[in-house]
């Protein structure tokens, strides 16, 4: 009998929000942030061209996105949990469909060339963040790009309170933006992807260190205690956020 070939682990990249990108994404230093890392970070990984399939899980309104599929032509479906009002869809190729990240996608399986997702998974429950990973990668076509990034808040690894409020305090509660904790190994696993080398530089693998990581002068952080927004509960003034990138191809045989 014919042996049955066995399927080849998807390849993966992971990346942490940084200056060195920002200076190679020709963004203007005033405007280095993670998300602005995130949002450029996705798109210089898949690059997306004319002709694809391109969705956006979690953000229906990213203006780096949405720009550069407007300037060459590529038709892209933003979703959102959230409904978004006044948008002509018929005259900009950029369309928009409202749907909730905790429910199974609506959309058949490899029905996507290029999967984007910025800063929207990690605001999902645990429960729910890699039955979306899953789906994202079920409707992710053979030989398909998927590129995501993630928030990961630092130094709260045994602050419990602090765990909680960026959960349930309503400045996070109501902008449908709690911040739980990902599974950077559980992510890899579930896209049946090797894990690359230096891995070790990321959490939940062996060998990670928050302390060597906040030591670092090229890594770009979300820094709580310059957003006077946010509120004085618990330990949130002293939360740090980077961007974690998790970057994937699809093996033509899936």
């Amino acid at each position: 009998m014919p042996t049955k070939k066995m399927k080849k682990p998807a390849k993966c990249r992971l990346a942490y929000s940084n200056r060195p990108d920002c200076i190679t994404f020709g963004l203007k230093q005033s405007a280095w942030s993670p998300w602005q890392w995130a949002s450029n970070w996705v798109l210089h990984t898949a690059a997306p061209h004319r002709g694809e399939r391109i969705i956006d899980l979690g953000c229906r309104d990213n203006p780096f996105i949405i720009n550069h599929c407007l300037s060459r032509g590529i038709d892209l479906l933003l979703t959102d949990i959230q409904p978004l009002a006044n948008h002509d869809q018929a005259s900009t190729g950029i369309n928009f469909a409202q749907v909730d990240l905790c429910q199974p996608l609506p959309f058949p399986d490899g029905s996507f060339d290029v999967v984007l997702s910025e800063s929207a998974i990690e605001h999902l429950p645990p429960e729910n963040q890699l039955t979306c990973i899953r789906e994202a990668y079920r409707i992710l076509a053979p030989n398909g790009r998927m590129s995501i990034t993630l928030g990961y808040a630092l130094g709260i690894e045994r602050d419990l309170a602090t765990q909680a409020a960026l959960i349930h305090n309503d400045f996070f509660a109501l902008r449908h933006c709690s911040l739980y904790r990902v599974s950077v190994d559980g992510i890899l696993d579930t896209l049946g992807a090797d894990h690359p080398s230096g891995c070790s530089l990321f959490p939940r693998f062996r060998g990670f260190s928050e302390a060597r990581l906040l030591d670092r002068t090229d890594i770009l952080l979300d820094d709580y205690s310059d957003i006077s927004s946010v509120p004085d509960v618990a330990n949130l003034r002293k939360v740090k956020v980077v961007e974690l990138g998790i970057s994937v191809r699809k093996n033509s045989g899936e």
